[in-house]
């Protein structure tokens, strides 16, 4: 059975490195499957569930806030600026952070992106940890 090996890395920690059957996960645009042989592709990585099926049929389940994809023969490299597995989320820490981001002021458009950001973050992680 093909496979594909991915590496899902922060800036802070390598959360993932090891064979997959498939993955699913988000882009700017919508989300992506990606099975072996698939076609090389750079892509920009949205905020949400990233899936990874294992090839015993297991699969991992994180949350990503955005980054870069990178498929190129049957390798897939997933930079994201941060992700945490599903399981550690602590969904009352990410309500407080999703309040923090409301409040934050608005000053410049630096500013609006960060808060935008946040916000995606914070409501991404609470969904998926079904709060």
């Amino acid at each position: 059975m093909k496979s594909l090996h991915v590496s899902l890395v922060t800036p802070f920690n390598s959360l993932f490195e090891g064979d997959v059957a498939s993955l699913q996960l988000p882009l700017w645009d919508g989300l992506i499957g990606v099975f072996p042989d698939h076609a090389p592709m750079l892509a920009v990585i949205g905020f949400g569930p990233c899936t990874l099926k294992l090839p015993n049929g297991s699969v991992e389940s994180f949350v990503l806030d955005a980054g870069f994809l990178e498929i190129e023969k049957n390798k897939v490299t997933i930079l994201a600026s941060g992700a945490d597995y599903v399981a550690d989320i602590n969904v009352e820490k990410e309500k407080k952070n999703l309040e923090a981001a409301h409040a934050m002021e608005v000053h410049s458009q630096e500013d609006r992106e960060m808060k935008e950001d946040r916000t995606r973050s914070a409501l991404a992680r609470i969904k998926l940890a079904g709060g």
